[in-house]
């Protein structure tokens, strides 16, 4: 994938410079006349191809001819040869299915190709998708506005990988609120709702100094070199996989004390033992890496046959059967459309639960005063204030069975002469509440309930 985006890329230079006459010839003609320009001039030149062939707004103009002609020139794309569609003369199979874009999302959005169900063997096959056909007066150009999508999409990737590898938590943040859009429209609602919640904790909720804590140990880098940072849950995964490892090699378990408070706080120290030894006996290390053929060749088939084929020329009517998704634009009407507010409901009836849990612990009994009164008139405030499942209510808050009707168990405290301790009881059933027997701290069930939902 990287490999194509970097010839798309070239391509796209070679056209903008020297109209396809050779990207190289060009800048060997610039050093012999000492004429090469300068660094802000290149970036210059790479601001207006990113508009032109790498944006959301250039994707919408590649999808019609009226567009390109109204468009600025920082859209305007050169115009290629005719094309004619290889269908005319042998059309599709009426067995293929086929997609419509009458079938799109706001008018330019194609539906996802949704694959045939398996054979009823129950042997896995490939997913057969839809083939797309443009309707009926169809002027843009579908093949140049799917390059568009590739160069956009996998550019953000590129951009984050770039990001982790030198430190930089500010740029990797900024990639994922992106992301939250391109999940929602991918249909991946756990990863939406996680970089969701991100999102908001660290704009609503977390003061500065904790989202710092945060940011600041997402990434480490153990080696001290620039370019070698990278997850810290990454490396987590390496070092259990080399304390996997050891533990089935050697025997023994995780909980064994000599791997816990041995190994595991010293795994970097022991994987790098053996260079370590190497060094001190002068002797030569083998590289751990393996080298790969030089892509170059690669490269340069694919701008050849992005040149031939006119790829990033704007070509009236072409289409091939496909039609990528963006899935951006779509993340965005899916949230607009209702996810957002359901993520906001279920969050704030979360949030609501533990605040009230939290006031319910800040009036905890002591050994003076009566606290039936206080829980009772908690218990009348969470009637008038806690909008969230009745089962949930109940359980959680009543600490009764979710049959029971609400309002029919009743907190009552009495002191207990032996201990000294308040014991709360079913005012109903007189059975006392053993969750509330404990030492020094009646409310430490409601405390460790809170304390382990904390991030619902």
């Amino acid at each position: 994938m990287r490999t194509i985006c970097e010839a798309r890329v070239l391509d796209i230079w070679d056209l903008h410079l020297t109209e396809h006459t050779g990207l190289l010839p060009h800048f060997e003609r610039l050093v012999a006349s000492n004429t090469v320009p300068s660094l802000d001039d290149l970036i210059s030149h790479g601001d207006k191809l990113v508009s032109r062939y790498m944006s959301t707004n250039a994707y919408r103009t590649a999808l019609s001819a009226s567009r390109v002609e109204r468009a600025p020139p920082l859209y305007r794309f050169p115009t290629g040869c005719a094309w004619e569609s290889e269908s005319t003369s042998e059309p599709i199979p009426p067995s293929i299915p086929r997609t419509s874009a009458s079938d799109a999302i706001d008018g330019d959005v194609p539906q996802p190709p949704r694959p045939t169900s398996a054979p009823e063997t129950g042997q896995a096959s490939e997913a057969e998708f839809k083939v797309h056909v443009e309707e009926k007066g169809f002027t843009g150009d579908r093949v140049l506005a799917n390059s568009i999508l590739f160069c956009r999409d996998f550019l953000l990737w590129l951009e984050l990988s770039y990001a982790v590898a030198d430190g930089d938590i500010g740029r990797v943040v900024e990639i994922l609120k992106l992301w939250i859009f391109a999940f929602a429209g991918a249909s991946k609602p756990n990863y939406t709702t996680i970089l969701l919640e991100m999102y908001c904790l660290f704009r609503y909720e977390s003061s500065k100094k904790f989202k710092d804590a945060i940011w600041n140990n997402w990434l480490v880098n153990i080696t001290g070199e620039l370019g070698k940072w990278i997850e810290d849950g990454l490396l987590q995964e390496h070092y259990n996989k080399w304390l996997e490892d050891m533990v089935a090699k050697h025997g023994g378990t995780f909980d064994d004390p000599f791997f816990r408070s041995t190994i595991s706080p010293n795994v970097d120290f022991f994987l790098r033992l053996k260079e370590e030894l190497e060094t001190a006996f002068e002797l030569c290390s083998r590289g751990k890496t393996h080298t790969s053929s030089s892509l170059s060749d690669v490269i340069h088939i694919l701008m050849r046959i992005y040149r031939e084929d006119q790829l990033h020329y704007f070509r009236t009517g072409r289409s091939m059967g496909f039609a990528a998704l963006d899935l951006i634009n779509i993340g965005f009407l899916t949230l607009s459309n209702g996810k957002l507010a359901a993520f906001l409901s279920s969050s704030t009836k979360h949030a609501k639960l533990l605040a009230l849990f939290r006031r319910i612990r800040t009036l905890a009994p002591t050994e003076t005063e009566d606290p039936t009164a206080a829980m009772n008139e908690i218990i009348s405030a969470l009637d008038m204030e806690l909008d969230v499942d009745e089962e949930m209510y109940e359980t959680e808050c009543r600490r009764t069975e979710p049959s029971e009707p609400a309002g029919e168990a009743d907190w009552q405290f009495h002191l207990d002469e032996e201990s000294g301790q308040w014991e709360s009881f079913d005012d109903n059933t007189g059975d006392v509440d053993e969750e509330w027997e404990n030492d020094n701290d009646p409310d430490i069930e409601v405390d460790e309930w809170a304390g382990e939902n904390d991030n619902i």
